[in-house]
């Protein structure tokens, strides 16, 4: 599976099925799990480059993303 560009409120259902919360709400979502906090930008179209910039914040793999992914 390959990762694509996704809309901000996609990656943030696939963060909460992983178990982040939505901290807070302005131009990002701001999304935390435990001590982990991950802006996520409020965009219909997020590159590649920043989810996977994402995914390496949330400290979880590309695998654990896309099996997640709705």
């Amino acid at each position: 599976m390959k990762l694509k560009s996704k809309s901000g409120k996609d990656i943030v259902a696939t963060l909460r099925r992983l178990g982040f919360t939505i901290a807070r709400v302005g131009k990002h979502y701001i999304m935390r799990r435990g001590g982990v906090i991950v802006p996520v930008p409020y965009h219909r179209e997020i590159p590649r480059g920043t989810i996977k910039a994402i995914i390496r914040e949330a400290g979880i793999s590309v695998r654990e993303f896309l099996e997640h992914d709705p």
